[in-house]
């Protein structure tokens, strides 16, 4: 999967249960790191691109 999507959760919240965290905390912090790291970045590069798609071609030059 694309970005580690199912592992690291999973691996995530395993990792976290290992240390007595109890289920809803692992799951919820798990949903939190995820949301913003990957899926803010995600959301970053769609809004680059929308703006970059306004703006218009310059012309290309040739050097000689």
């Amino acid at each position: 999967m694309p970005g580690g999507l199912g592992g690291t959760e999973v691996t995530m919240i395993v990792s976290m249960k290992l240390f007595a965290t109890p289920l809803p905390i692992a799951v919820s912090a798990t949903l939190v790191i995820q949301v913003a790291t990957l899926w803010f970045a995600v959301l970053l590069g769609i809004i680059a691109l929308s703006i970059r798609a306004k703006i218009p071609q310059l012309p290309s030059t040739v050097c000689t």
